[in-house]
């Protein structure tokens, strides 16, 4: 008989198995935290932001996070792979602690790693920069796609710059590259007290509400004005857009 020309079964392509796991990703700032869980192939699944009141402290901002990151956690009842935090200020992503971060009150050496550890135990934690993890998202799956060497600045409570070079995210020396919040020029002026502004002073959102509640004590006052005076060192970006609506 003449041999057969089939060639078998036709090839299948792999794929992920979504329900394999599933990832937990949280990015905070001085002013609110965002958490995101994803299935094994990357979709997004659930994802939750809340809000701060300025000058919450340290224990507060933390239980805040952890609280945020096992509700959503609590979504999926499929294995939770890992856990990654991009956090705030100047970051050593190898001891996974906050050296310092100017825009919270006593957030210096905070061992967030271990925080996360505590409350997930049977989880990997990894903790980054939170520009520099937003600047890898680009990189990978982002506007960033395809280029060899770009920069990412972001402005939200402060305001940071990821550097791509040659296709890989550059960390800098002792991981502080990017810190451009803290940039001084001689057109930023001078503050309150005669110091010189920075960036972060200039352009973020914790900058914003400064420079919102100063011109405020210097306006003709209104009710919705005084209203907004009353809450002091309270005053969120909320309120200011409830009020301008």
């Amino acid at each position: 008989e003449p041999a057969s020309s089939g060639r078998g079964r036709s090839p299948v392509p792999p794929r992920l198995n979504p329900a394999y796991g599933c990832f937990l990703g949280l990015d905070f700032e001085a002013l609110r935290a965002r958490a995101a869980l994803t299935d094994f192939s990357g979709k997004e699944l659930y994802r939750k932001e809340i809000s701060f009141r300025p000058n919450l402290s340290r224990e507060t901002v933390l239980q805040k996070i952890t609280a945020l990151a096992k509700s959503i956690a609590a979504k999926t009842q499929h294995p939770l792979l890992s856990l990654g935090v991009a956090a705030p200020g100047q970051v050593d992503a190898l001891a996974g602690k906050i050296v310092h971060y100017d825009l919270l009150p006593d957030f210096d050496e905070v061992p967030l790693k271990e925080r996360f550890e505590s409350v997930f135990p049977n989880t990997p934690v990894f903790i980054e920069d939170n520009i520099r993890s937003l600047t890898h998202a680009e990189l990978l799956r982002g506007s960033g796609r395809g280029c060899r060497n770009f920069l990412c600045l972001a402005v939200r409570s402060g305001v940071g710059l990821g550097i791509v070079i040659d296709g890989k995210l550059y960390n800098g020396t002792q991981s502080m590259s990017g810190e451009v919040g803290y940039l001084v020029s001689p057109e930023t002026g001078s503050g309150a007290n005669g110091e010189r502004r920075t960036l972060t002073d200039l352009v973020s959102a914790t900058g914003f509400l400064k420079e919102t509640r100063d011109s405020l004590q210097s306006l003709r006052q209104t009710q919705s004005r005084r209203k907004l005076l009353e809450k002091g060192e309270s005053l969120s970006l909320a309120d200011i857009v409830d009020a301008a609506e």
